[in-house]
């Protein structure tokens, strides 16, 4: 019995893993666009937060809000 031969696809830089290569590249670069085209401030949302702080309807669950403080200061390694 022989071996399989193996594809050149099957290969690290063939022209198979070339072209994926450059298809993620394409895909991560129109991520980037999309993100730095969306604001940083939603207008809308910080109406609605301001809205209820004024009318104190707006609570925070501090249980939450610890959770994300740890794990923020303190990332699990």
């Amino acid at each position: 019995m022989s071996p399989k031969k193996k594809h050149s696809g099957d290969r690290p830089g063939a022209p198979s893993s070339r072209r994926e290569a450059g298809v993620k590249a394409r895909l991560i670069e129109k991520a980037r666009k999309v993100v730095y085209q969306t604001p940083e401030v939603r207008p809308e949302k910080v109406a609605r937060l301001k809205e209820a702080i004024e009318q104190g309807t707006y609570k925070i669950d501090s249980r939450q809000l610890a959770d994300i403080i740890l794990k923020e200061w303190f990332p699990k390694r």
